[in-house]
């Protein structure tokens, strides 16, 4: 996020995921914020690409049973959340989204922190979060190389995008 920090600014817009609200201060002082893109028809669904967590038993016994309740109640990763260093998102509907405020952190760095988590909680409860994957492909296929080269998926989705804006 440092281009957005320069003077004069070397972009206004940075697309970036949910690790952002960690370098929102450090970058800009504070006077950066978020927004999710707008629908691609007025009134449509907004879909937001959002991180997943998974958890998966091999073996049905009452302590496997025991650890996956756990794991769902509602305040798991309530210290993940709070803690200033990490941006864990919460993948239970129920999570209370103020447990991701930092004791330690600056007001305006905590109400991204809240407000991504509120987005996380809402596109799950309207079935409107979707993953990509890209973050788990090598470089080559869905990242930018350190020479700006973009990788097959990450090509292939701004082709697909370049000839949908055609079709309409």
């Amino acid at each position: 996020m440092d281009h957005l920090a320069t003077d004069p600014p070397g972009c206004w817009l940075n697309y970036t995921g949910d690790w952002m609200g960690n370098n929102v201060r450090a970058a800009t002082g504070g006077d950066a914020g978020f927004f999710v893109l707008p629908p691609m028809e007025a009134g449509g669904d907004t879909p937001v690409i959002g991180s997943s967590v998974m958890i998966g038993a091999f073996r049905d016994r009452p302590e496997v049973r025991e650890f996956v309740r756990w794991m769902l109640d509602p305040s798991w990763g309530a210290r993940w959340a709070s803690d200033p260093d990490l941006t864990f998102l919460s993948p239970n509907v129920h999570f209370d989204p103020a447990n991701c405020g930092a004791p330690d952190l600056p007001d305006d760095v905590n109400e991204v922190r809240v407000r991504l988590c509120e987005l996380q909680r809402d596109t799950l409860v309207a079935g409107l979060q979707r993953s990509d994957a890209s973050d788990e492909m090598p470089v080559k296929i869905g990242g930018v190389s350190d020479t700006g080269q973009r990788g097959a998926f990450l090509q292939a989705m701004l082709d697909t995008s370049k000839r949908d804006r055609h079709i309409r």
